[in-house]
């Protein structure tokens, strides 16, 4: 039961860790200004999204499969995403918060999908290093 306890109180210290430094990370990146700040901005911060969210669900349920977790965390923020389509009053006045707009999105864009996969991929192989590295 110690040993039990031991993993996964090492596996939640690293994945809160993780968690700590990727809010900064992601925060810096969608406020940088500078070179190819558009794609930085608006791309290259839904990878750390996609981390963020693998690594919190990763860490409530740190027995399930990583696939499953960043199948699942792709499947959730796609969803968001095409709900960007979508414009009720109740989601617009939620999208005009600056939380808002940073958990919902505000524009629906194609090709933040191809970013939504490279997160939950490196979401995924963090997972499993965090994993292999707690044995």
């Amino acid at each position: 039961m110690d040993k039990i306890k031991n993993y996964l109180s090492t596996l939640n210290y690293k994945t809160i860790m993780l968690l700590i430094l990727l809010i900064p990370i992601g925060l810096g990146l969608k406020f940088y200004n500078g070179p190819f700040e558009f794609w930085i901005n608006n791309s290259i911060s839904d990878i750390v999204y996609e981390i963020f969210w693998c690594l919190i669900l990763f860490l409530f349920l740190p027995k399930s499969s990583p696939l499953k977790i960043a199948l699942l965390i792709f499947i959730i923020t796609s969803i968001i995403e095409f709900s960007q389509l979508w414009h009720p009053h109740f989601l617009e006045n939620l999208r005009s918060s600056f939380l808002g707009r940073i958990l919902l999105g505000t524009t629906f864009v194609w090709s933040d999908f191809f970013y939504y996969v490279l997160g939950c991929i490196f979401g995924w192989k963090i997972m499993l290093y965090f994993r292999a590295s707690t044995k």
